[in-house]
């Protein structure tokens, strides 16, 4: 039986290989191929990086290998907040890292006027946030200071309403606008983008 088998694939090896191509071509175009998105999905999006330190990702050990040794740090609910030089000489760069994971939840770079940044970086990348904010009685609450929210890119910024002019800039690991309103701007208030 062997023999019989062996004869005939000799004899017909031509037939056979193209009968393997042909069945490989179709096996090849007819399973579904990973989709792009899915890949997608474990890229760590462009925003949530920032000086080398990844939200998500690093840890108080790898922010302090990257940036050095804080100016100082604190405690502020359930993150330890290492604060860091920045060009603004008012305000200092903020790394808050959650306490339970010892992973970075939150970056807020402080910008300084003479810095040659604008709102337009952030809008020409993500486009017009509709998802405005103020807080009352705060230096960006001021008419024309206003905390523009993209939850699911992962930033934010206190910008200027006319003039483009950046205060701060948030980097954070992207989630919906409820959650992050909840855990970073409780007190604060949505501005309605048409009053502006």
């Amino acid at each position: 039986m062997l023999q019989k088998l062996l004869a005939f694939i000799k004899k017909n090896k031509l037939v056979l290989l193209i009968i393997l191509a042909v069945v490989l071509y179709v096996i090849t175009k007819f399973i579904p191929e990973e989709k792009v998105e899915n890949k997608q999905e474990t890229q760590i999006p462009q925003a949530v990086i920032w000086n080398s330190i990844t939200l998500g990702q690093s840890t108080s050990e790898n922010v302090i290998e990257k940036l050095g040794q804080p100016l100082k740090t604190t405690e502020q609910e359930t993150n330890k907040v290492l604060n860091y030089k920045s060009k603004n000489p008012n305000i200092d760069n903020q790394v808050f890292v959650d306490n339970n994971e010892n992973k970075v939840v939150l970056i807020k770079e402080a910008i300084a006027s003479n810095e040659e940044r604008n709102a337009k970086e952030v809008i020409d990348k993500f486009g017009v946030s509709s998802n405005i904010f103020f807080e009352s009685g705060d230096l960006y609450s001021a008419p024309s200071y206003y905390f523009y929210v993209y939850p699911s890119e992962g930033i934010a910024y206190i910008g200027h309403v006319t003039t483009g002019d950046l205060l701060e800039v948030w980097y954070f690991k992207p989630t919906t606008l409820e959650e992050f309103k909840n855990i970073w701007i409780p007190g604060f208030q949505q501005a309605d983008p048409k009053n502006l």
